[in-house]
């Protein structure tokens, strides 16, 4: 393109973990100045630890945002041979959307729901269920971590 445009992408997570608790807070926000209107130029949300409750990539936009706040707790540890695999149970709820115009941003989507987990060698193994605004559902089964 021999348009010239900026593009604006803030990422940023803490956790905290107090004992066998931990909470976390993320937040994302996706946005663009100048770009000339192509699908090219859209970010997404939707999918695991993206707006969960809502089908992969299905909440398109020039304009993206999303605050997640997660809670989990270490369960147990049972031991399997030399190697302990901690229980973790937990739950997190998210807020966000994309959105056509930077401006309507007080049009928010939330996506809630609970998770369970091991620690493995392979990393993080983990069944979550979501549950969206407006109906949507989704579950997931993830092992590893995520990129």
């Amino acid at each position: 393109f021999s348009e010239s445009f900026e593009t604006l992408r803030v990422d940023g997570s803490i956790f905290r973990t107090f004992r066998r608790n931990t909470l976390g807070l993320t937040l994302r926000y996706r946005t663009n100045f100048g770009a000339p209107n192509s699908t090219q130029f859209l970010y997404s949300l939707g999918g695991i630890n993206r707006l969960s409750g809502f089908e992969r990539n299905s909440v398109v936009g020039p304009h993206a945002g999303l605050v997640r706040l997660s809670a989990y707790r270490r369960l147990a540890s049972p031991a399997i041979f030399a190697w302990e695999f901690p229980l973790y149970m937990g739950a997190q709820f998210e807020l966000g959307n994309a959105w056509q115009e930077r401006d309507e941003i007080d049009d928010l989507l939330y996506s809630l729901g609970p998770m369970i987990g091991f620690d493995t060698p392979l990393g993080p193994l983990y069944l979550a269920y979501a549950y969206g605004e407006g109906g949507e559902h989704q579950g997931y089964l993830t092992l590893g971590w995520a990129f």
